[in-house]
């Protein structure tokens, strides 16, 4: 928990760069400084002055983030009814639109986690490209692999209907 307090507030931004905006001497911080800077995380020492730390988030060059956002989370709630129905009423239609939706999730929450880690600054322009290129071909590759055991098979439900049987 304090290491990712820690991380929060932590000062430089992707580029490297400190971004500040006032500088105070120590005589005039206050607790105000905090309610005009919450995002600041904590104070760095420049030169005897204590300059609040603001980190900037770089968006990256296109997209709409929010519907982003918004389409990943109405994917998650609807799981929530998309997994209980294709028990309830399996069919192939069922099995498409649970082999969709998973894989929709199971992407989405993959990429997140290769984008926030693996960085360009970290390993370079390379192979965060290779990263999401692989993930891509992943998430391809058990999209058709589950389209076609639903088409050429028992379908998703019934094969764990199956297992759950053994």
């Amino acid at each position: 928990m304090a290491l990712a307090l820690v991380l929060r507030g932590f000062p430089r931004t992707l580029n490297g760069t400190i971004r500040t905006s006032h500088v105070w001497s120590k005589g005039q911080l206050s607790s105000s400084l905090f309610k005009q800077y919450p995002a600041a995380g904590f104070l760095a020492k420049d030169k005897g002055a204590i300059v609040p730390v603001i980190p900037r988030r770089e968006m990256s060059a296109g997209g709409d983030h929010v519907a982003l956002w918004t389409a990943e989370r109405v994917l998650s709630v609807g799981l929530l009814g998309i997994i209980p129905a294709a028990f309830i009423v399996p069919s192939a239609t069922m099995d498409y639109l649970l082999a969709v939706s998973l894989v929709m999730h199971s992407h989405w929450g993959i990429e997140a986690s290769v984008i926030d880690y693996i960085r360009p600054n970290i390993f370079g322009p390379v192979i965060p490209k290779v990263a999401i290129a692989a993930l891509y071909g992943v998430s391809i590759a058990a999209l058709g692999g589950l389209i076609y055991f639903t088409y050429g098979d028992v379908g998703l439900v019934n094969a764990v209907k199956m297992f759950w049987k053994l």
